[in-house]
């Protein structure tokens, strides 16, 4: 008796029950599903170097934000929410890094904790040797642009420095030669003219070298002529 009781208050409980669950995924329609990933598709990202003391590390802005969603970083402890008239952010994000943001629909939706979908951040690099007293005037060079992951391929400070060095010495010697006076070589020149005044001159020149030889042999043969007579 007591068994058919149980069961009877079992049937009636899930009876109950099943409108409930097919009007919440009624609710949750396709048209909300899609708009709720709209607004996350929409959504845009920003990156604000912050000195924290020990670490130079990065605060997330995410624009767009509604009420609608909320989202968390997978693997880490760090959670965006809407809050009124504030940009949603999330801080402390090490440089270099990327993220797998998982985002879901909050209870202001119809759609209560449904997974709209993930995006992925990726945290810019910070070059440390940036604020060295040697890149103060050469900001775009490769070794001191602020964001440059060339900072990897550097081993310390010395080698660093070193690197500088050697590449403040060869604009030094660029300037040098810039600078340098142009000496003249007058050989040259001459040479150069010649060779210039010959290319635009040479038919008329060789025409005259032939006439004159002709003229130089038929003398020379009439005068031998007159010796012999």
């Amino acid at each position: 008796m007591i068994t058919k009781i149980i069961l009877a208050g079992i049937i009636v409980f899930f009876s109950l029950n099943i409108p409930f669950v097919k009007a919440a995924e009624k609710d949750c329609s396709y048209d909300e599903q899609l708009r709720l990933r709209e607004i996350v598709g929409k959504l845009s990202f920003s990156y604000e170097l912050i000195d924290y003391g020990k670490a130079h590390l990065y605060d997330v802005y995410i624009s767009g934000f509604t009420k609608d969603i909320y989202a968390f970083v997978e693997g880490g402890n760090t959670d965006f929410y809407y809050e009124e008239g504030r940009i949603t952010k999330g801080i402390a994000f090490k440089p270099g890094e990327n993220h797998k943001l998982i985002f879901l629909a909050t209870e202001d939706t119809l759609c209560p904790d449904y997974r709209i979908m993930s995006r992925y951040i990726t945290i810019p690099d910070y070059n440390p040797y940036s604020k060295h007293h040697l890149c103060v005037g050469h900001e775009t060079y490769s070794l001191c642009q602020i964001n440059s992951s060339i900072y990897k391929e550097i081993k310390d400070i010395v080698e660093f420095e070193l690197r500088m060095n050697a590449y403040l010495k060869s604009l030094e010697n660029q300037d040098k030669d810039y600078l340098k006076p142009v000496i003249e070589d007058k050989d040259e020149d001459l040479l150069f003219f010649v060779w210039d005044f010959l290319g635009k001159y040479y038919m008329p020149i060789l025409v005259t070298i032939i006439i004159s030889g002709s003229l130089g042999i038929a003398y020379l043969e009439i005068k031998k002529r007159k010796e012999i007579l």
